[in-house]
């Protein structure tokens, strides 16, 4: 007689059956592999339920406290708080999304949802959840200069040494030290108080609770009144006095306006954004050069009026060429910070003047605004993961911002109260394979015929924009031409000389019947960036800046995941990233100072799909290449578990005819690849080290143990499982949820069915004697052996047995049989929960043939 003893390995469908080692089997069904003993799966904690029709997805932890969110259909619930271990009812609606949910991430007490086309922020506040929406309103802020004083000088008379019939160049400099040395005073008079003496560029952005500025508006040009002033004709009066024969430059009297600024602030809503938005912080440029050294020498001298008693000398203030101006505007992208509009300051529709203490001479030593246009746009996302305090967002739709407010471009508050319809349409040209136009439109109960010099959209690639508005009866439509700036991400028009642009020298049409309803509508267009990574400023998920994006490869990034743990001290940070796109997985290294990764480096060309299941373990990823589950560790990838199944064994549809009570955990055949779908739920047990996938179509649930390789089945038919390394919950289709992490003692129901067993290669052996090596306080099992001469051939039952009561050490079992080839061991029932399966022993006789001695 000879003795076998058979150790059970999990799960394997994947081989040929006659390839099938000993101990290897076909199904096992709660039964756990821990230190190589089967232990039956604990039983868990039920902690509360939810409406059946919804799905718990996500676990929101803030604050100490756990908020369980779910989903139905498109809408999103705070379902319950978990308080003392149970599940509090909540049961509030918080929004419903446009879309379908892809994921949903969080920063501290801030949601992130994303769907597709937008994403949505909510966050947890004064015991309960409050909806922001996608980004916050942009306030419409309308400027111009105001005079706040008026600074004068007066020039002496000065007398000259007979008549100054004509001047020398010695004249003229004299002439011009005695215009332009004032001048030069009074500017220095205003900059001391504070006060603009030339232009300025003037521009505004949301200023969030870490400091960074977001939606940046336009910039438009206010302090054209004394540039205006110096484009007008000037005299100087030079008396001759025979009598003395002198001449006499009379005294002049020089004024210049000291300019402020005032703003109106169109009615806007930042209530709900309080806690992000700090406050409005205004800048603007340098004041824009428009005096030269040069002297007046473009003047006119004459007599007056043939009276050859008085002479005139006629001229402008020397100024650059007005190209010069129209390209410094144009080419300006330096912005400093002039003040702050607190946000309790707002007084909507009312105009205020821009209080602040900073000389313009000064204004360069203030913090400058980093121009960042890419919040202007809406940004929709189908994979979010969070990771060093940084939300990525990945697999990117672009949506075009639709446009500024018509308003912004205002410089005047003398406004017509009649309502007015404004329409901007700007072209997006040679983008993404073709010309697109977005539009933004709106009512507003007044509008001014005058806007800035500057026209811009917040993107290089626009070529055009034009310019409808309707008011009293009238139609005014101008086409603006875009020059794209390479200081920014900006297309702009400049109008000539800098000047305002005239509403009322544009193409002007009677609106009539005919016309009435021919208006735009608001547009916009979407482009899909499948390779595209943004990354959002540290502990701030509300802004993206444009340099923390990334592409990565060609294809779709249908996964992000890092690993929990360091890999080992050196290695520390060396991949702290990796990237799972449609050609293959890379890792994203970490930069140093302000860069967030300084490198993309590609591992390999595994595949993966939008549906792939990755998930981070302590130290590595476990993700679904191709047919096969597989494990990715630092740079090394190795395959943890072949999952092409052949096709399903005969014998499985032949159970439920040799063993009684058999479910349909049991006897289910379908393959774990075609298991794994669009439907199935997956987590990692950090505590247990289990990979858990429960697809809610079927009956069962997959359990892989990694470090044992050990694959079973869990009868268990989950609607979803999420959780993290403290709370895991599993929700039942009825909506029940049960804490992983909360183990209750309960008898179990276990079953494990082995693939065919050779007690000797091609050889036929009689069974004598199965001794299962197991314990348990009680138990009720039923015991089957099989028989067949062919591995896939026809099995019957050459045994079977029911036992109850408690098992010290080992049950065996004694047969008495012809001789087989193959056999199978069948173990189904209930067991307590110190149930243990060790092993197996056999013992056999081989013989020759099939013939009885």
């Amino acid at each position: 007689m000879k003795n076998n003893r058979i150790h059970f390995i999990g799960t394997t469908n994947n081989k040929s059956i006659r390839d099938i080692q000993p101990g290897e089997c076909s199904h096992v069904v709660n039964l756990q592999r821990h230190n190589n003993t089967l232990l039956p799966i604990a039983t868990y904690n039920l902690i509360g339920g939810t409406n059946s029709n919804r799905k718990i997805c996500y676990i929101h932890s803030c604050n100490g406290e756990e908020h369980i969110i779910s989903i139905e259909e498109k809408t999103l619930y705070h379902e319950s708080d978990i308080i003392n271990g149970y599940l509090t009812p909540i049961n509030k609606e918080l929004t419903t999304l446009e879309n379908e949910l892809c994921e949903i991430a969080s920063l501290g007490n801030t949601l992130i949802v994303t769907t597709p086309t937008n994403i949505t922020y909510i966050t947890y506040r004064s015991n309960s959840y409050k909806v922001l929406g996608s980004k916050p309103p942009m306030p419409c802020i309308v400027f111009k200069e105001k005079v706040t004083a008026i600074y004068s000088y007066d020039t002496p008379e000065v007398v000259f040494d007979g008549c100054m019939e004509k001047l020398s160049d010695t004249d003229i400099e004299f002439f011009s030290n005695h215009i332009m040395g004032p001048l030069f005073k009074l500017r220095d008079e205003v900059h001391q108080a504070c006060a603009f003496f030339e232009p300025v560029i003037i521009r505004y952005a949301l200023r969030l609770f870490d400091g960074s500025h977001i939606l940046p508006s336009p910039p438009v040009i206010v302090g054209l009144k004394n540039y205006l002033e110096m484009q007008k004709e000037h005299l100087l009066v030079l008396n001759y006095l025979k009598t003395t024969d002198t001449t006499k430059l009379l005294s002049d009297f020089i004024t210049w306006d000291a300019l402020g600024i005032e703003y109106i602030i169109g009615n806007t809503d930042l209530e709900d954004w309080r806690d992000i938005v700090a406050g409005i912080d205004i800048f603007v440029s340098k004041e824009i050069s428009l005096l030269t050294n040069e002297s007046v020498k473009n003047g006119t001298y004459y007599n007056k009026d043939n009276n050859k008693w008085e002479y005139i000398y006629k001229y402008k203030i020397p100024t650059y060429e007005s190209s010069y101006i129209e390209e410094y505007v144009f080419n300006e992208s330096l912005f400093y910070q002039l003040t702050t509009i607190e946000l309790k300051d707002i007084i909507p529709n009312t105009a205020k003047l821009l209080e602040h203490k900073t000389n313009p001479t000064e204004i360069i030593y203030r913090p400058s605004l980093k121009v960042d246009t890419s919040g202007l746009a809406t940004i929709g996302a189908r994979r979010s993961f969070v990771y060093n305090n940084r939300i990525h967002l990945a697999d990117i739709t672009y949506s075009f911002f639709k446009g500024y407010e018509p308003m912004i471009f205002c410089t005047d508050f003398n406004m017509d109260n009649s309502n007015a319809s404004i329409c901007i349409n700007t072209q997006i040209s040679n983008i993404y394979g073709g010309t697109r136009v977005v539009s933004t439109y709106m009512s507003v109960p007044f509008f001014a015929y005058k806007l800035s010099p500057i026209i811009s959209y917040p993107d290089n690639n626009a070529s055009s924009m034009e310019i409808l508005i309707r008011h009293n009866g009238y139609e005014y439509r101008k086409t603006f031409i875009l020059k794209s700036c390479g200081s920014e991400n900006r297309s702009t028009y400049v109008s000539p000389q800098a000047l305002y642009i005239d509403v009322n020298e544009w193409e002007k049409t009677p609106i009539n019947i005919d016309n009435l309803e021919d208006f735009p509508t608001p547009s916009t267009f979407a482009i899909e960036q499948h390779n595209r990574m943004i990354v959002s400023e540290m502990n701030n998920p509300f802004f993206f800046p444009d340099e923390l994006s990334y592409y990565i490869s060609n294809g779709t990034i249908n996964g992000i995941a890092s690993t929990t743990a360091a890999l080992s001290q050196g290695q520390f940070g060396e991949f702290p990233l990796y990237i799972f796109t449609s050609e293959g997985i890379w890792s994203m290294q970490q930069g140093t100072g302000t860069t967030c990764y300084s490198r993309c480096t590609p591992i390999n060309n595994e595949a993966t799909h939008k549906n792939s299941l990755i998930l981070p373990t302590d130290r590595a990823i476990i993700y679904l290449s191709g047919k096969d589950l597989s494990v990715l560790s630092g740079s090394q990838c190795k395959v943890l578990v072949t999952l092409s199944e052949l096709k399903p064994h005969n014998f499985i549809k032949k159970l439920p005819n040799l063993v009684n009570n058999t479910c349909e955990c049991l006897t289910d055949s379908t393959p774990i690849l075609n298991y794994i779908n669009d439907d199935i739920s997956a987590i990692y047990n950090h505590k247990k080290k289990e990979l858990i996938i429960s697809n809610k179509k079927f009956s069962y649930s997959w359990i892989l143990h990694i470090p044992s390789q050990h694959l079973y089945r869990w009868e268990q038919s989950l609607q979803s499982i999420i959780g993290n390394e403290d709370t895991l919950l599993m929700q039942h289709q009825n909506g029940i949820i049960y804490n992983l992490n909360d183990e209750i003692e309960s008898l179990t129901d276990i079953s494990l069915i082995t693939h065919p067993i050779q007690c000797a290669p091609d050889m036929y052996a009689r069974i004598r004697q199965f001794v299962w090596r197991m314990q348990s306080t009680y138990c009720l099992l039923s015991l089957y052996v099989l028989a067949a001469h062919e591995p896939d051939g026809t099995y019957k039952t050459i045994y079977h047995s029911t036992f109850e009561g408690g098992i010290s050490g080992h049950l065996p079992l004694r047969i008495f049989s012809a001789p087989y080839k193959y056999y199978r061991l069948i173990l189904s029932g209930t067991v307590s929960p110190d149930f243990t399966l060790d092993c197996a022993d056999i013992s056999y006789d081989i013989v020759e043939n099939n013939k009885l001695r």
